[in-house]
């Protein structure tokens, strides 16, 4: 059978809705070499991606991941170090340009980690080749591994977007790896493999999750997409054809989600638990953040429970 994923909705949404936005991107005046903002910088205006462009740099990132990792047999289904941050664009045209060619990415937050626990959790796979972000400390890993730094999308030759015949649309096996996650660490201190199959996919994005009519919904990120909360949250807004408001950080304050909710009519929102309770905090005083609070349609958290305070107000 044909699985659901995030490959195939980005390309059923990039031909029936060309010009529906996929992501709604702050500006700001300072980008670090990450391509990242220093937290708390002040947006200035948002760049908007829609699901045809979004498709066509996915294409251009996989063809680019063949040329440069190599092709055939021995190369499919090989597993992918991908070490970023998952919180800019970039990220998630490379993230699905790497399963649009058939490799495996197996990745890992580049803030939450150290070289030593990036060498370990590499080998857990026996990984050759690691796809990192400029930033990243990658001198003690090039004696082990083949790296390679994550280029721009602007930088990616641009590509027909019949040459590449996307794993996602022959028929598969549903216990086949996609993508590889991982665990926060937290009981043992290293972070344990999570493997997603297409079936797990597949499986997730069917789940009949809250949220708005296709097309109706504007989300903002949860994490990067180097987390399962992302992910998960990726699969229901691509699967409605919804819109994701990318921020670069994911503890932004109550003036800032006022701006968001504002200036990018964001209607839904996913919050970590923590996060979520000290806007809750911030809004009981704040009568701006309140209301802005108000109009939306959903809000979801998770990852714990809210405190007894934030749940009962």
């Amino acid at each position: 059978m044909t699985y659901n994923s995030h490959v195939t909705f980005i390309q059923s949404n990039a031909t029936r809705f060309t010009r529906r936005l996929a992501f709604k991107l702050p500006q700001f005046e300072v980008n670090d070499k990450d391509g990242t903002p220093t937290p708390h910088q002040e947006i200035i205006g948002w760049k908007h991606v829609t699901y045809a462009r979004f498709y066509r740099d996915i294409i251009s990132s996989a063809e680019y991941w063949l040329k440069t990792l190599g092709q055939g047999p021995h190369m499919y289904s090989s597993v992918i170090g991908l070490w970023t941050s998952g919180m800019v664009y970039r990220d998630f045209v490379h993230l699905f340009g790497l399963t649009m060619a058939g490799f495996v990415p197996q990745t890992l937050n580049l803030r939450d980690c150290s070289v030593e626990i990036a060498m370990e959790y590499f080998k857990l796979s026996n990984i050759v080749h690691i796809i990192y972000a400029p930033t990243a400390p990658i001198e003690q890993l090039k004696n082990r591994f083949q790296v390679h730094e994550l280029i721009d999308v602007e930088q990616l030759p641009l590509v027909n977007e019949t040459i590449i015949s996307s794993p996602f649309s022959k028929q598969e096996n549903g216990d086949d790896t996609v993508m590889i996650y991982h665990t926060s660490g937290s009981t043992s201190g290293k972070p344990k493999l999570v493997p997603y199959t297409r079936k797990w996919i597949d499986g997730q994005s069917r789940k009949p999750l809250p949220g708005l009519p296709d097309g109706k919904e504007v989300g903002i990120s949860i994490n990067g997409i180097v987390h399962i909360s992302q992910l998960s949250n990726c699969l229901q807004e691509f699967k409605n054809g919804g819109c994701i408001v990318l921020m670069p950080w994911i503890d932004f304050t109550g003036a800032e989600l006022v701006q968001i909710i504002t200036e990018c009519k964001a209607n839904t929102l996913h919050q970590l638990s923590p996060i979520f309770g000290k806007l809750i905090r911030e809004a009981m005083t704040n009568a701006e953040l309140r209301m802005a609070l108000k109009s939306l349609s959903f809000v979801g958290y998770g990852g714990a429970d809210l405190g007894v305070n934030e749940r009962l107000w």
